[in-house]
């Protein structure tokens, strides 16, 4: 034991010893990483959806792609690069004006050299046209088109599985990462890059040059069916809210009045649509504001009963929309115990993209010439009349229905009740299509629709909108009967605060009283669909309660206890965050496709075709950094000298073990 001691001792003095070392390399090494990276955000990346045909979106390698910076600030920058940059592998730092462009971006991404890609907005974004989205948007979903009418006319310029160009950038299936460059790391990056990469007199820069490593290796893969399978996607899902002027009663007709709280984007968390769907949801919420007022009481005893519907998933195949009509002819909404039958849903007034419309407002109809779809015609076009300063309202019978959640429903129904179905969509754009010329992307932002605040013209054009859109719904509910509203003019600054969330700052002060503060501040508030099931993002969390407050029978309720239940059975009191209470029979529905099981598990065995079976592919994380790299010539050298090194090592020890004899004392 005495002789172990020493032993022991020497052994703990070793390990010791070793341990600091590990933690003096640990730290070490810690700062050696700061100094050599540069971490950027990198949240907004093009990520990977698929459905029951394909995949689409954006792949990165599993370790990461790197490759040096090389700017294209022009499409005659593409052929720069391809003329000049030597054999290397490269990011393209590329602004959204050549982004845009499909020859160009079609170019660089069949290039072997191009690694990767991070896109920044510059001075000619704001003016340039871009969508993403197809030329005939949701055109595998809903009820199908009759015509080839290109709804979305500045979307496609790419061929997948057509030849005519009307497939968008955003249903590609892209092998490599792409990025969108914060305003946060924009100064960073090209600080970097200018100090470093800037070409100067047509010479290419030398080394050392600013690059950057992208990682997003998504899981997912092949289709919905296969990364079900392999537990490595989830269905698009959220929440529907919806909610009624006055309790639900399985025995009233229903009018319906929708539009879609989902947007897209090529970058999902920049998906900000302030044309696609912020511009309705406004109208929406105002009109269920002002039909809501205590004011208003007689909306509460009318024929016909009013639900409002913000439908989630639209941009996405009608998964909202689809899944509340598929619920409906299966008798379990919004009461298993006591069904809406669709028959009953008599009318609907559907709202879509309305804040770049001039001087008349546009409505389509599956059918316009049948007596419901004549009632809401009749009733729009006099509430327009008789409000000054609104659009006119103009009938585009001869046209087929535009891309609308109208079609879900439709899909739904049996012929007979087709061609009984009042069903309007209620638009700013004509028969020849979108006005809105960067539809479902990140620049359709407050800029595209001429918000800044309060005194803008979009504010007072949709407020007028509102106010034909309650007196509308009010009069079809009416049925007839003479009944008046009290009060007939919608609250324009709830408009404008609803914009100011939607497009600026989704830390608003509206924001703040309904749900609490919204983090990060001044950005608009991201409307992607996302995965959510059994809960809600943000978003629909803050519309909701937007929606309960206007639908309110009592919006100042005293009651001990002030909590939602979900239950249409009753009304139900919200507790908002600024300590009102209110009455409301406002709730929410499950969003998922019915192509899914209800547990979002797999897909059912048989499915309609129509519906959308979208999943998002599962990924570890989504980050980028920036570092100076050396020539790959010196980089070559290095490690040729390090190599050379190791067997000169090994050759040493190998010879000071065989020829030197260490004398023994």
């Amino acid at each position: 034991r005495s002789t172990l001691r020493p032993i022991m001792a020497d052994l703990r003095n070793f390990v010791g010893l070793l341990c600091a070392l590990l933690l003096v390399a640990g730290a070490w090494g810690s700062t050696l990483n700061d100094k050599i990276y540069t971490t950027l955000s990198g949240q907004a990346a093009c990520t990977r959806l698929m459905n029951d045909r394909e995949q689409i979106g954006c792949q990165g390698p599993m370790n990461g792609a790197s490759g040096v910076l090389f700017q294209i600030a022009s499409t005659s920058d593409v052929n720069v690069f391809f003329n000049n940059a030597p054999s290397d592998k490269y990011v393209m730092l590329i602004a959204t004006s050549v982004f845009a462009n499909p020859t160009s971006l079609n170019a660089l991404l069949r290039s072997n050299s191009v690694v990767g890609m991070l896109v920044y907005d510059d001075s000619a974004s704001s003016a340039v046209n871009f969508s993403p989205d197809n030329k005939q948007p949701n055109f595998f979903q809903g009820l199908p088109l009759r015509d080839g009418t290109a709804w979305n006319p500045v979307g496609g310029g790419y061929n997948r599985h057509f030849s005519n160009s009307s497939e968008g950038l955003a249903f590609m299936d892209i092998s490599i990462p792409i990025f969108f460059l914060s305003s946060d790391d924009n100064t960073t990056v090209f600080q970097c890059y200018s100090a470093n990469n800037a070409i100067v007199g047509g010479r290419m820069p030398s080394y050392p040059q600013c690059a950057v490593e992208l990682n997003s290796f998504m899981w997912g893969a092949a289709d919905t069916t296969t990364c079900m399978r392999r537990v490595l996607c989830d269905p698009l899902s959220s929440q529907t809210p919806f909610g009624f002027v006055r309790v639900y009663n399985q025995s009233d007709e229903m009018v319906l009045v929708s539009a879609p709280v989902d947007t897209m984007s090529f970058f999902h968390p920049m998906s900000y649509g302030a044309e696609a769907d912020a511009s309705a949801i406004a109208v929406l919420l105002a009109a269920a504001e002002l039909l809501g007022r205590p004011t208003n009481a007689a909306v509460r005893t009318l024929p016909r009963n009013i639900m409002f519907s913000l439908f989630q998933g639209e941009a996405f195949g009608y998964i909202g929309s689809s899944r509340m009509a598929n619920d409906m002819v299966r008798n379990l909404f919004p009461l298993s115990s006591a069904p809406l039958p669709i028959s009953k849903l008599t009318h609907i007034i559907e709202l879509d993209q309305l804040a770049l419309t001039s001087t008349n407002i546009h409505l389509f109809g599956h059918n316009t010439t049948n007596a419901n779809s004549q009632t809401i015609i009749n009733a729009i076009t006099s509430a327009a009349a008789g409000t000054g300063g609104a659009p006119t309202a103009i009938t585009e019978s001869a046209s087929d229905l535009p891309p609308a959640s109208l079609r879900a429903f439709l899909e739904e129904m049996t012929d007979s009740q087709k061609n009984a179905l009042g069903g309007i969509l209620l638009s700013g754009y004509s028969s020849t299509g979108y006005t809105n010329t960067k539809f479902h992307s990140h620049l359709d932002n407050a800029a595209n629709i001429g918000f800044t605040d309060a005194s803008s013209p979009v504010v007072a054009k949709l407020c007028k909108l509102a106010t034909v859109v309650a007196k509308s719904a009010f009069t079809v509910a009416a049925n007839g009967t003479g009944a008046t509203l009290a009060d007939s003019a919608a609250d324009c600054t709830l408009i404008a605060d609803l914009l100011t969330c939607l497009t600026k700052n989704q830390n608003c002060s509206l924001a703040n009283t309904m749900v609490g503060p919204i983090t990060p501040a001044n950005q608009p508030l991201s409307r992607y669909i996302g995965v959510f099931y059994g809960g809600m993002d943000w978003s629909t969390f803050f519309l909701q309660r937007v929606l309960a407050y206007a639908l309110a029978s009592n919006r100042t309720a005293t009651v001990s206890t002030c909590t939602a239940s979900n239950n249409p059975a009753a009304a139900q009191y919200y507790s908002l965050k600024n300590g009102t209470c209110v009455f409301s029979a406002t709730y929410s529905w499950a969003a998922m496709s019915p192509a899914f099981y209800p547990d979002g598990s797999g897909l059912r065995p048989s499915y309609n075709p129509r519906y959308s079976t979208w999943t998002e592919s599962q990924w570890a994380s989504l980050s980028m950094r920036m570092f100076l790299v050396d020539s790959p010539a010196q980089q070559a050298a290095i490690v040729g000298s390090g190599c050379a090194v190791l067997v000169f090592s090994f050759v040493l020890v190998y010879v000071m073990q065989k020829y030197i004899v260490v004398p023994s004392t």
